[in-house]
């Protein structure tokens, strides 16, 4: 007859040795990376009669910044709930909105995504994704953002098995106080406070309207290719097309523009640029261990099309050096 005076010893030391082996369900993972823009390398001339007593403005292009951000996940069953928090640091007197080596957090973003589905047969996987942006940051403070949502879906397929292609599909809407953003009289002053008294939208006392109209809706294209080069290399190329649309806003007056748009028009990004954008990433990543990662890129922000609306953009680099439309960043990122 078995001796069950050792059997529950037995049955525990069993059981936390496969809690050993078992990946825990969350994560924390921390990313510092440094950016610096192709501006760095512009150094504008000064050609005049005063070239001598005024400073050649050599620095005037000049823009980098630091951004690290905290990133918490927990994978339950088939699902993977996650967390963004952000600080971005100019390095350079350029680049920021409101003073020189300006510093400020981001919006906070909580995320929630499904495994998906795999056929077998075709051999794409479909995995859709919902995310939830809080308005943290000065600038979303400022555009009286409340809230940002966002649903996506992302279809892959894995050939040779070493190159993976990604097409992603994402729509939000923006939910804001007012559909322009705001600002206090207190902060600027009356006297620098250029505001019409009877906009299109009445603001309450104190705080006035700037110029430009909130984005209310947005939808982002993406491609991507990945390419497994080593067990710790890999390569990617990627290209983003995002178009928003503002508020309905049909109100005109006296100052209004005989060419501006009415109803609904397109917005602007949440950065501030034009509201349709091209976004072309070049970019490697390696694991130097299981907890952490390094990886570069080089990025192109800017129109799709040409000033004249005849031709379209290069997508991966921008030779107007000054423009600062392409930036090359370096990423470290740790895992616990």
């Amino acid at each position: 007859m078995p001796d069950l005076a050792e059997e529950p010893a037995d049955t525990v030391e069993d059981e936390l040795e496969a809690d050993e082996d078992s990946p825990k369900p969350w994560s924390v993972s921390g990313t510092v990376s440094m950016s610096a823009y192709q501006g760095l390398l512009a150094s504008p001339s000064n050609d005049t009669e005063f070239a001598g007593e005024i400073d050649d403005g050599s620095g005037a292009y000049n823009m980098a910044y630091m951004l690290t951000s905290i990133s918490p996940s927990y994978q339950w069953d088939e699902f993977q709930f996650g967390a963004q928090l952000a600080y971005l640091q100019f390095l350079t007197a350029a680049g920021g909105m409101n003073e020189p080596y300006e510093g400020r957090f981001q919006d906070i973003s909580l995320s929630a995504q499904w495994a998906g589905y795999s056929h077998d047969g075709t051999g794409f996987s479909v995995a859709p994704s919902f995310q939830v942006t809080l308005p943290t940051s000065s600038r979303a403070r400022a555009m009286t953002m409340r809230a940002s949502t966002s649903l996506g879906v992302n279809v892959s397929r894995t050939f040779f098995d070493d190159l993976t292609l990604v097409y992603g599909l994402t729509g939000s809407r923006i939910f804001h106080e007012y559909t322009s953003p705001v600002m206090n009289i207190e902060e600027v002053g009356e006297d620098g406070a250029l505001f019409r008294t009877e906009g299109t939208e009445a603001v309450e006392p104190g705080r006035f309207a700037v110029g430009g109209i909130n984005t209310q809706w947005g939808l982002v294209n993406t491609l991507t290719a990945m390419f497994a080069v080593t067990d710790s290399l890999s390569a990617n190329v990627q290209y983003q097309l995002s178009s928003g649309w503002s508020y309905k806003v049909t109100e005109d007056d006296e100052f209004a523009s005989e060419r501006q748009c009415t109803g609904r028009c397109p917005g602007r990004s949440a950065n501030g640029r034009s509201a349709e954008l091209g976004v072309g990433v070049l970019g490697v990543s390696y694991a130097a261990s299981p907890n952490l990662s390094i990886s570069g890129s080089l990025t192109t922000i800017r129109s799709p099309r040409t000033a004249d609306n005849q031709s379209y953009n290069f997508p991966f680099w921008n030779s107007d050096m000054a423009s600062n439309s392409t930036y090359l960043s370096l990423g470290f990122t740790g895992t616990y």
